[in-house]
């Protein structure tokens, strides 16, 4: 039998109600997915400790995408950071050496010897008013099924989600609906490469998940930096160290195998299709056949 590791976090925020304010801050919501092969979790572990002590960061900190983002601001706006802050450990830091940090950490995806990445994505401006869990409900569920393709090849294999947890009440809701949709989806009835039950994890306690906080990050900033200046840093470490890592179809195609818009945007669809499907070669990306699915 194999075990995989999969590492699921967020980036951005949804709401049913968005004004223009929010959009502003929160143009996109992404869901990355890291699936690894659990005996090379260890080595990941102490590889990602290692690089926050040689970058001079608290071992026991977690180490957020954003905080970079936010030293940026402080320090443009040479405003202080207050006690009670949680950027506080940072306020002696440098911005510019902690996005070099994020970059080697990202690169660690890279010395993994079985590494697929999933990512869900929403546009925020295009989305209609589904209700904040069940929107996140179908972010989940994407992520279960695409990981049931993936590690469908041996029916032996097993996959073990762990997610970041949010709010008591959203984690109680996650947990029901994974069990609800393994015991029989509406796309797949019946799930045989992954636990039945979801692992909800501290971020600052797992190393697995802010790294993932790290792709979905770089998705984020890849997408805002086709929009505008600022982001370019995410943008590049997202084409270095996420984009082929990527899951990627018998079909050379991107869109609904390694990325998935959810719900169904079809102007994101083409807008992602323009910018990112001529980029990937075929001939240095291993390739899945989800046709090849039993449903």
């Amino acid at each position: 039998m194999s075990i995989y590791f999969v590492f699921s976090d967020e980036c951005g925020k949804y709401k049913q109600k968005r004004n223009n304010s929010f959009l502003e801050r929160h143009p996109y919501y992404a869901r990355s997915a890291l699936i690894m092969c659990a005996d090379e979790w260890k080595k990941l572990n102490d590889s990602f400790i290692s690089l926050k002590l040689k970058y001079g960061l608290p071992k026991e900190k977690e180490i957020k995408w954003s905080y970079a983002w936010s030293l940026r601001n402080y320090y443009k706006k040479q405003e202080p950071i207050t006690k009670n802050n949680e950027l506080y450990f940072l306020r002696s830091y440098s911005y510019h050496r902690l996005i070099r940090f994020y970059n080697s950490a990202l690169r660690l995806i890279g010395q993994l010897t079985y590494k697929k990445i999933i990512c869900t994505i929403a546009d925020n401006s295009e989305m209609p008013k589904i209700a904040e869990l069940l929107f996140l409900r179908m972010h989940l569920q994407d992520i279960m099924q695409r990981t049931e393709m993936e590690l469908q090849s041996n029916t032996s294999n097993l996959g073990i989600i762990f997610i970041d947890s949010l709010e008591s009440k959203t984690d109680k809701y996650l947990g029901t609906a994974y069990s609800d949709i393994f015991r029989g989806g509406d796309l797949i009835k019946n799930y045989r490469h992954i636990k039945d039950g979801i692992c909800i994890e501290h971020s600052h306690q797992s190393v697995g998940i802010q790294i993932v906080d790290f792709i979905a990050g770089a998705f984020v900033s890849y997408l805002k930096s086709l929009r505008k200046i600022g982001y370019e840093k995410g943008a590049e470490m997202f084409k270095l160290h996420v984009l082929p890592n990527l899951r990627i179809g018998k079909n050379g195609k991107l869109l609904g195998y390694g990325i998935l818009v959810v719900p169904s945007q079809e102007k994101l669809k083409t807008y992602l299709s323009h910018h990112l499907e001529c980029k990937i070669a075929n001939d240095s990306i291993s390739i899945i056949d989800d046709d090849a699915f039993t449903y």
